[in-house]
């Protein structure tokens, strides 16, 4: 066998290998996206009731910080300055999904905005 058939013979396989490589990780990789976005469609009823549905536009900051509590969600205070106050939760449904809640205060101290999003960060 002659050296280019060789080149050639060993390029295909390498080219073989790298596609075979790139293939299983892009598919394990989409596999545990599904997975994590399935764990949070499981999860939201529970998270709307216990958070989304006792939250509205107009509640002091004070009740959302009970409802926060109770849900059992840890809570930052990005900003509490006037003329608006932030919070910030993240409501984990596993080490990598979950939802984070943002919610914004007006100058009386309330509720004047929910940002509620689903997030996914892969394996």
């Amino acid at each position: 066998m002659s050296l280019s058939r060789k080149l050639a013979v060993f390029g295909v396989i390498v080219m073989a290998a790298g596609a075979f490589w790139i293939y299983t990780f892009t598919h394990g990789f989409s596999e545990a996206l599904h997975e994590q976005s399935m764990q949070n469609a499981a999860a939201k009823p529970l998270f709307e009731a216990v958070v989304t549905k006792k939250l509205t536009i107009g509640d002091s900051l004070e009740h959302v910080k009970e409802v926060l509590r109770y849900a059992g969600l840890d809570f930052s205070v990005v900003r509490e300055t006037l003329p608006h106050s932030e919070i910030q939760s993240i409501y984990r449904v596993s080490p990598h999904s979950g939802f984070t809640i943002h919610l914004e205060f007006d100058s009386y101290h309330h509720l004047s905005k929910i940002d509620i999003h689903e997030y996914l960060t892969g394996p």
